[in-house]
């Protein structure tokens, strides 16, 4: 929320989760989560790619984040790791990686075996992946490349699709015919597999950001799709036209990055955050065309958690595992399990006091205009409690 007075900007801050802290697991010095995914098939099971180019799968239980396996097989950065989310009798257990060493790997996670390892095509580092029950699509510099997953012999080869790197390749998850590709060359492109034969055949249309592209993917079958774009704006684009319908790039908290997107129960969730360990997530409703707060988490105790602190906490990852329970993970090599807590949410409703923090600039402070604060709290705490109230109301859990 956003206060003008005197061409001075204020910020309101109402630091309250309804969210709290359920157990976490701690690598070893110096390493974290570069990439963490949960399993559709079995949601108490994730799997992190590691700063030390393995993979470790995890199960959630009511002890914490419990380690299971350890992968080694990587000889560079592990771009993006996932399940294959596949409910199939041999692809169940499969794990699927891409890595900076121009590898994509094929692990079986009952054994954290290799099972096939095969070189990017144009001997280049592969960045992003995607797989359905037949197919696994992968973006490298310049150039989308798809396998047959079961016998892992080249497909397609597309070269001309982008210009830059590639940073994100989903199918459509109710037509695997359809793709999306983003690229920091600022494009997205739809891609329909189905009757091509010429590499321009395959693309169904195309659109142009004024900012190089950070992610992109399906709102489920809604005929929408979101971008994420490198200054952290977010950008819904309608797939019949290929133009936006609505950009996100005013928020109420400060917002350094974006972590993430995810579906989720017909939900379009952005997990947005900031460099004091804050993730902050937002719901776009189709509906009304617009994007609503929903809640946040805290990775430092919120309850002396300082605004103004330079103490740096990057969040790598956040994602719902259902609509009670978020995975996080840091910079500093942990991994948080947050769930739901609905008596932080009654309590936080019924208080009068919030924890309120105005801010601006070092100058304006100097030249005095701070001195209304007591007033513009005052005038602010009665709508901020309706936004939270209507909160409440509009979304539980969150």
């Amino acid at each position: 929320m956003e206060l003008i007075e005197e061409n001075v900007q204020y910020r309101l801050y109402d630091r309250r989760s309804n969210f709290r802290k359920f157990n976490e697991f701690a690598f070893p010095e110096e390493i974290f989560s570069l990439s963490l995914k949960y399993n559709l098939m079995d949601k108490t099971e994730v799997i992190s790619a590691n700063t030390d180019f393995s993979l470790t799968t995890f199960k959630i239980q009511n002890e914490g984040f419990t380690p299971d396996l350890e992968f080694k097989g990587h000889a560079d950065r592990i771009s993006e790791v996932k399940f294959s989310d596949i409910n199939d009798e041999h692809l169940q257990n499969a794990v699927i990686s891409v890595s900076y060493d121009k590898t994509l790997k094929l692990w079986d996670k009952r054994a954290a075996e290799c099972i096939f390892s095969v070189n990017s095509p144009n001997s280049r580092e592969l960045y992003c992946v995607d797989n359905t029950g037949k197919q696994i699509i992968a973006g490298s510099h310049e150039s989308v490349m798809i396998w047959d997953l079961r016998k892992m012999k080249v497909l397609h080869h597309f070269t001309e699709l982008h210009c830059d790197e590639v940073t994100k390749v989903e199918y459509s998850a109710s037509n695997p015919n359809l793709i999306l590709t983003s690229g920091e060359d600022c494009v997205c492109n739809l891609l329909d597999l189905e009757n091509a034969e010429k590499e321009d055949d395959y693309v169904e249309a195309t659109y142009t950001s004024e900012q190089p592209l950070a992610s992109c993917g399906f709102i489920g079958d809604t005929g929408l799709a979101y971008l994420i774009t490198s200054i952290n704006t977010v950008e819904i684009l309608s797939l019949e036209t290929m133009l936006p319908v609505k950009t996100l790039d005013n928020f109420d908290y400060d917002i350094n990055y974006a972590i993430q997107a995810q579906f989720l129960d017909d939900r379009m969730l952005f997990f947005m955050g900031n460099n004091l360990g804050e993730a902050y997530i937002y719901q776009y409703d189709k509906e009304h065309n617009d994007f609503q707060f929903l809640d946040m988490i805290l990775t430092s105790d919120q309850d002396s958690a300082d605004p103004e602190s330079t103490e740096s906490i990057v969040i790598r990852n956040a994602f719902c595992i259902d609509q009670e329970n978020i995975a996080v993970s840091t910079d500093r090599g942990d991994l948080y399990h947050y769930r739901h807590n609905p008596e932080e949410e009654e309590k936080t409703s019924l208080e009068i006091n919030h924890e309120f923090k105005i801010e601006a600039s070092k100058e304006e402070h100097q030249n005095g205009v701070l001195e209304e604060n007591e007033e513009i709290i005052e005038d602010t705490q009665e709508s901020c409690e309706a936004r939270q109230a209507r909160k409440k109301r509009r979304f539980k859990p969150f």
